[in-house]
Order: structure tokens, then sequence, then C-alpha cells
């Protein structure tokens, strides 16, 4: 009878726990956009000639900006933003403002 109890809540335990494994990824799987859905409606058969072709296109170009138009600056404080109390920066143009590049991939807060 103590096996049976014993067994019965490790049972319970691990249904538990399943059941908030299936919870935490039920919620963490739907993105931040959680109000848009995906539209499934598939035309009925006979309306099929009235679908449009999609049309699709690619192209190739170079986005990246020449750095040298813009300044550079140095990391003093090792901390991956610039600091104008602490790091100091070239500045290519003279008009004494700090000019730069925001370029993803390292971080939203964080200069290239």
């Amino acid at each position: 009878m103590k096996h049976r109890r014993f067994l019965k809540g490790i049972a319970f335990c691990l249904l538990a726990l399943l059941a908030g494994l299936f919870a935490f990824l039920y919620i963490t799987s739907r993105g931040q956009h959680r109000k848009y859905e995906i539209d499934y409606t598939i035309p009925a058969i006979g309306s099929w000639p009235s679908v449009a072709d999609l049309q699709v296109s690619i192209d190739v170009r170079q986005i990246t900006p020449l750095m040298e138009r813009y300044d550079t600056w140095a990391d003093i404080n090792g901390n991956g933003a610039y600091d104008p109390d602490i790091d100091t920066y070239a500045d290519v143009n003279s008009n004494d403002t700090f000019d730069l590049v925001w370029l993803a991939g390292f971080g939203s807060s964080t200069g290239s």
C-alpha cells in the first residue's frame, strides 16, 4: 500500500511537471507578435482560376555604409557603448559632433 501511494505521488509530480513544461513551451513559442494569426483560408475548388499567381523577385544590394565617412571611437571603459565623459572619438569631418552608424547584429544599444 505504501508503494502504491508513493507511485501515485511520483506520477502526479511528473504529470504536473509535464503540464508546466507544455504551458512554458506554448507561451514562449508564440513569439513577440501574439495578436497576429496565420490565415489558413484555402479557396474552394471552383474559385482557383480567380486566385492570382504569386510574383516574387530578389535583388542583391550592398547595404553596409562606407565607414570612412563616419567617426570612429575608442571604447576606453570597454562597455560597448559610447560614453562622452570617458570614451574618445576621431572627428573625421570636423563638425564637432560624434557621427556614428548603428548596425544590427551586436545589440540594439551598441555602436558599430
